[in-house]
């Protein structure tokens, strides 16, 4: 359990990065999973991270 403390807390140190990182690779998913709703995945990131 420590380490997903760890983890979400660098994450939300981070957020524009992980946020760049997440929105690169779903952009990249998508191509080959026709209707994966990207700018939901990355807003709903967004605001568990509290961007």
């Amino acid at each position: 359990m420590e380490k997903i403390r760890t983890a979400y807390a660098w994450a939300r140190a981070h957020k524009r990065t992980v946020l760049a990182v997440a929105a690169a690779g779903l952009t990249v998913a998508a191509g080959y999973i026709p209707g994966l709703p990207v700018d939901d995945i990355v807003n709903g990131l967004g605001v568990l991270l509290g961007a």
